[in-house]
């Protein structure tokens, strides 16, 4: 993938008008869940009545509309409208609290919402919920193929997990999306018209530009399998439709781990695995490769640089490289001094792609240094003497879920303070033949059904359901350290001895 094509390819008239004009039979979209399928062409025309629904909404380049939907074809067909017509897509969450649509809505200010479900307190020009979508597409006429975006401007906007209070915006451009595309690419390119199995939902950055635009760029066929679904169901899945690459989180990683001769038989012809989103263990890795007989890449990357950063590839015999292989991107290590770190020495772990965010939804930027935008991962890290790349952890403590999202532990204690109006500390609970799990430490003799009841319900309006905790006790007084600050080891195994 050369220099002239990430910078060529915007996502507008003229991609489409290349791909229906090279190859109009290609299977660009699949859905394992009905059979369908869609081509280039089908897409094309599809894709034109997006653009058409949105104009009459009103809609045009440069503005917004707010997605609260998962993975279903009608919301896709829009969304490809959308990046058509320039139109810029702010992406949430399908579980999201009410609460936090609302201020998204407000604070993006888009005029048009598309919701899983409707919600008619919402006060914006329209609200079409998933089951519409279908009807008010097959009816309109597709519009006439739109001008050329550019693509600098906006295309989506992208938002933390929202686990510690109103998720954070990120704005991405055009070609900033597909630059991030492109790196994780450059880690495992897929052959010309292979099938790219995803099973991840619209409001990931892996689910976006897989989804949306891989099938166009790469020459691959998106197929849509069962987001809910167990690892089971989601590899049978992948079996029937033949898919040979699969995007997926750690949680399917180690449940196949679990019996991976029975995992693979279930979908006998995937050749290669793209885990994102959580901390894998070499062991944990080689493992995957070696009893599914795949090739994996391991990707590490955050929301602010539009996708991967660095990827490690452990190939079906097991061998490859450590840590999280070779950058993807510039990267440098930073000191707590604020110095660049040696080759092997420790610190903040620091990242800019080619092509930087623009900025984040509350008008912040990333910092610039030596004219590049720099993005603070918020993990400490090192840079070996060949440039290999090794993450040590969290600068913060977190908790990611097996599907990827993250809780930054501290943030949540301050919001379980607000609510709760009590001292309390949070930790990752790791139960002998148990998920890891959120607990929940709080300053008080006991805790009755009813307390427990009425903060749960606050929290539910405030975060999503994989930040809330799952494990409570009582503890009165918390442990603390001779300098007055709270034991946080000592708490995790109170909560440990609970659990």
């Amino acid at each position: 993938m050369n220099d002239e094509d990430r910078t060529s390819l915007s996502w507008g008239s003229a991609a489409w008008a290349r791909a229906t004009r090279e190859t109009p039979d290609r299977t660009l979209l699949a859905d394992a869940r009905d059979g369908s399928a869609f081509s280039v062409r089908d897409a094309d025309e599809l894709s034109r009545r997006g653009v058409a629904l949105l104009d009459r909404w009103g809609l045009s380049a440069g503005d917004r509309v707010l997605v609260v939907a998962a993975a279903e074809v009608e919301t896709i067909i829009v969304l490809w409208g959308a990046l058509r017509l320039g139109v810029s897509v702010v992406l949430l969450h399908p579980d999201a609290p009410q609460q936090q649509i609302r201020a998204v809505a407000e604070q993006s200010g888009a005029a048009v919402v598309l919701l899983a479900k409707p919600d008619p307190t919402l006060p914006h020009a329209a609200v079409l919920c998933s089951e519409e979508m279908s009807e008010a597409l097959a009816e309109i006429d597709a519009a006439p193929s739109p001008p050329e975006p550019d693509p600098g401007a906006e295309a989506a906007i992208l938002f933390s997990s929202g686990s510690t209070g109103p998720a954070r915006g990120v704005r991405l451009s055009r070609r900033g999306l597909t630059d991030g595309l492109y790196r994780l690419a450059s880690a495992m390119m897929p052959a010309p018209g292979r099938r790219d199995g995803i099973p991840a939902l619209l409001h990931t950055i892996t689910g976006l530009r897989m989804i949306l635009l891989a099938p166009l760029a790469l020459g691959t066929t998106s197929v849509l399998l069962p987001p809910y679904a167990s690892t089971s169901e989601i590899l049978a899945a992948a079996g029937r439709e033949r898919v040979l690459e699969l995007h997926a989180g750690p949680g399917l990683l180690r449940a196949c781990c679990r019996v991976p001769s029975r995992m693979r038989a279930l979908a006998p012809s995937l050749r290669s695995v793209i885990i994102g989103g959580g901390k894998l263990s070499s062991d944990e890795r080689r493992a995957f490769a070696v009893g599914m007989g795949v090739r994996l890449a391991h990707t590490y990357g955050l929301t602010e640089t539009g996708g991967a950063c660095s990827a490690v590839v452990v190939q079906p015999d097991g061998t490859g490289g450590s840590g999280m292989g070779r950058p993807l991107c510039p990267v440098r290590i930073v000191r707590a001094d604020g110095a660049l770190a040696s080759p092997g020495e420790e610190g903040r772990v620091l990242v800019s792609p080619d092509v930087p965010m623009m900025g984040y939804l509350d008008g912040k930027a990333p910092a610039e240094h030596s004219g590049r935008a720099w993005v603070d991962t918020g993990d400490l890290g090192a840079l070996s003497s060949d440039g290999a790349l090794s993450v040590l952890g969290r600068a913060a403590r977190t908790f990611t879920t097996p599907s990827g999202e993250k809780v930054t532990l501290a943030d949540l204690e301050a919001l379980l303070r607000e609510v709760a109006g009590v001292e309390v500390v949070a930790a990752v609970i790791r139960p002998p033949r148990r998920a890891a799990l959120i607990g929940a430490l709080v300053e008080r003799d006991s805790i009755s059904e009813v307390w427990l009841a009425r903060t749960r319900a606050a929290l539910r309006a405030r975060l999503p359901a994989h930040a809330i905790p799952s494990l409570w006790a009582a503890q009165s007084p918390l442990p603390r350290l001779p300098s007055g600050k709270l034991n946080l080891v000592a708490a995790q195994e109170h909560l440990e001895a609970t659990a």
